[in-house]
Formats: structure tokens, sequence, C-alpha cells
């Protein structure tokens, strides 16, 4: 009797956490930037406002518009600066072109894979929140990430964000 109602609280518990977790497979599309190395899924209800390009530049928009991802493939890019100096220069750049002053900033890194969330406030005050990652598979190709959006969007977003990052190979 204790087994059976242990497996049924166990099967009960995954059950509410992928109810929790997990979007529906009807509410999520797939994006192909390179069908090698750079593929994400996206809710289904963000609009694509710029289509995958010959040269792999892309932009969506979430459903409520306070939210968007730019995606930027670099192929052929010699490896001049290490994953983390290549991603210190974008956010730098970054920070330098869209806030009044130096924005908080949160870094992480790992083998192939670099992230840096911005937030401040732009030239006429509005809070801003700007995510720079960089994907680097092999020296020779580069993806970046680039969200901008209200602190607010961000934050009801960041699932979204993480999992692309942390779904790349």
């Amino acid at each position: 009797m204790k087994k059976k109602l242990c497996i049924l609280l166990i099967i009960a518990a995954l059950c509410l956490l992928a109810a929790c977790g997990a979007p529906e497979l009807d509410d999520v599309a797939t994006t192909v930037i390179d069908e090698e190395d750079c593929s994400f899924t996206l809710p289904a209800d963000w609009q694509s406002v710029e289509p995958v390009s010959a040269n792999g530049v892309c932009s969506f928009r979430n459903a409520a518009g306070d939210l968007t991802l730019e995606v930027v493939r670099e192929l052929g890019a010699m490896e001049y600066y290490s994953l983390d100096e290549l991603g210190d220069m974008v956010a730098e750049d970054m920070a330098a072109d869209l806030f009044a002053a130096e924005p908080e900033r949160e870094q992480r890194s790992e083998k192939y894979k670099y992230s840096c969330l911005m937030q401040g406030t732009d030239a006429e005050g509005n809070a801003l929140a700007c995510r720079v990652d960089l994907y680097m598979p092999y020296p020779s190709a580069h993806y970046y990430l680039i969200y901008l959006a209200t602190p607010e969007a961000y934050a009801a977003n960041k699932k979204i964000a993480d999992g692309i990052l942390d779904g790349l190979p």
C-alpha cells in the first residue's frame, strides 16, 4: 500500500512540475538559424520582425511588444579574442550605446557560452534591460543573441532567454 501511494505521489509531483515549467507543444515554434549549430524554441505568439536572412540575422518581438530579440550569426571569424574578451567588448558597446550611465551587470560564462545582463536607464530616463549572449561553438562561428526590454518584460521572459542559451549545444 505504501509503495503504491509513494508511486502515485511521485507521478503527481512530476505532472505538477511539468505543468508549471514547460509550455504546451502548440504554444512554441522552433527557429533555425543554422541547422548544425543554432536552433531554439520561442513561444508561438512571438512575431518575426526580420526573418532569418542568408547571413543569419533575424529579429523577434514578444506578443506584448516590450521585448525584442536580435540574433546575429558571424561565420568565418578568426579567434582574435577569447569568448570572455569578445563578450565583454560587445557588452561594453551596447552599454555605451543604450545607457545614460554605467548599468548594473550580471555576467556568466562557460565553455562556449557567455551572458551579460545589464540594467539601468536610457538617456530619456526610461528603465531598460539589455542581455548580450554569445555562443561560440568553434572559433570561426559566433552567434550573438541580444535582448532589449523593460526590466519587467525581461524578468517575465528570463526563462525563455535562459532556455535558449542553455539549449545550445
